[in-house]
């Protein structure tokens, strides 16, 4: 396709060139204020895998309670029960039902890992005493 010569001008008059890195940036001031926020949600994704990694601890105890109950690991209606909720709060703050439940459902197979890791570790004591 052609485009006339006015209209060259007009799409390269209205062009806005973008910098892939700060140092690139035309406005070095705005370097300070990246980095801090960058160290912001550095922290923020350490307390994410902390709070993870007590999240576990609990799916563990969990499992622990579910093999001396001898329930199965999977539990549909809390399963479905956890969802939902998850899903309605996520939204309440924005965040699309599509992010949660890919988030959730990580989280749930994790948990399920985790939970089939003590059923197993109770059936190989079993078989060596």
């Amino acid at each position: 396709q052609q485009i006339t010569p006015k209209r060259l001008k007009e799409l390269t008059e209205n062009l806005e060139i973008r910098h892939r890195k700060i140092i690139d940036a035309e406005l070095p001031e705005y370097e300070e204020t990246i980095e801090e926020l960058r160290a912001k949600i550095d922290t923020y994704d350490d307390m994410l895998l902390d709070i993870i990694k007590n999240r576990m601890q609990v799916a563990k105890d969990i499992g622990s309670v579910k093999k001396k109950s001898k329930m199965t690991i999977l539990q549909t209606d809390r399963w479905k029960e956890i969802m939902e909720k998850s899903i309605m709060k996520g939204e309440e703050n924005g965040l699309s039902i599509q992010f949660i439940e890919k988030l959730f459902k990580a989280i749930h197979l994790e948990s399920i890992h985790q939970q089939t890791q003590i059923f197993n570790k109770h059936k190989q004591s079993q078989k060596n005493p």
